[in-house]
């Protein structure tokens, strides 16, 4: 059918072609056509339904009718709202979650770069990033902390909230869920800093003041 041969073109398109080009292509479709679908999938990954090894997964992708090549890399990126500073419902918190989700993505999602972000448990959200302009797979760490800072910026003025962003490593889908636990980890143990921007196996980045543009 339609969607099987769309599948097919996909898998053709990453053995015979760049990276970036193939990223392009599973990002139009995990992010932009199917993004429920790519989060049900992945959210599988971290609760183990699906195990983490590389013949699971693609077999559990294509049953479901993603696209998916070993190849790909993704990078997980989590946001952590610390702290209101007004009293706000649970409905609000809901509303101002949703809020930040789309400002996280807008922000993060440039050109051919994509960026999709999910509800993770209550004040956390997990990102998924997937660079188009990269054929090595990876974001520009530094592009990325100063893209956080700027998301922090944008919660202390309009949400009035201080969060902080935690970056992972960039790594295959099957790394995928160990990154994210090391990332919450990471989140745990620096539960009481606010505002800061982390990179998993780095310093944490000292806060700056972005203006929006």
């Amino acid at each position: 059918d339609e969607l099987e041969q769309a599948i097919r073109r996909s898998i053709h398109t990453i053995n015979g072609s760049q990276l970036s080009d193939a990223a392009k292509r599973f990002g139009q479709f995990w992010f932009k056509q199917q993004p429920i679908l790519t989060e049900r999938f992945f959210l599988d990954l971290l609760n183990e339904t699906i195990p983490s090894n590389q013949d699971e997964i693609k077999n559990s992708a294509y049953n479901r009718g993603i696209p998916y090549s070993d190849r790909i890399r993704v990078q997980p990126l989590l946001i952590s709202v610390q702290r209101w500073r007004q009293s706000v419902s649970l409905q609000d918190e809901k509303v101002i979650e949703y809020g930040l989700k789309n400002i996280a993505e807008e922000i993060l999602t440039v050109e051919d770069d994509f960026a999709y972000f999910f509800h993770l448990r209550r004040g956390t959200m997990l990102g998924l990033l997937l660079p188009g302009n990269s054929d090595s797979g990876d974001w520009d760490n530094n592009s990325l902390k100063e893209k956080c800072n700027r998301m922090i910026t944008v919660s202390n003025d309009f949400f009035k909230c201080d969060l902080s962003c935690y970056i992972g490593s960039s790594v295959r889908v099957n790394e995928f869920t160990l990154t994210v636990n090391e990332l919450l980890t990471l989140q745990r143990a620096n539960e009481e800093l606010f505002n800061k921007v982390f990179v998993l196996n780095e310093q944490p980045a000292t806060y700056e003041t972005y203006k929006m543009i």
